[in-house]
């Protein structure tokens, strides 16, 4: 497995860090989350598991997509070995229904 991206969301601050190299120790804004490793390993440092959310990307993946999510108003797209195809169509559906919200949210502040 070779590692093309070393990154991980805080669920507290939201904040997305990532580790780009070696020893490359980064925490998020509140501190309750790190990264560590830049692409030679993964390494986190957390309070509780539920803490962050894992955003690395590697080329082991069988699938191109396995994770889609909406981060504000960025679309965040991973891949993880092993993916799951039904996984990957609820995430995408998930995804769709959130980009309609952003965009009647958008529509309704245009209006005002």
């Amino acid at each position: 497995m070779s590692i093309i991206k070393n990154s991980i969301r805080c669920n507290i601050c939201k904040d997305v860090v990532e580790s780009t190299h070696v020893h490359d120790y980064v925490k998020c804004k509140c501190g309750r989350v790190a990264a560590d490793g830049g692409r030679e390993y993964l390494r986190r440092s957390f309070t509780l598991p539920t803490d962050y959310e894992e955003m690395s990307i590697d080329d082991s993946c069988d699938d191109a997509v396995s994770f889609i999510r909406v981060v504000g108003e960025e679309l965040v797209i991973a891949g993880y070995p092993g993916g799951d195809r039904a996984v990957i169509l609820a995430n995408i559906r998930k995804m769709i229904k959130e980009l309609a919200k952003l965009k009647n949210k958008k529509q309704k502040r245009t209006k005002k």
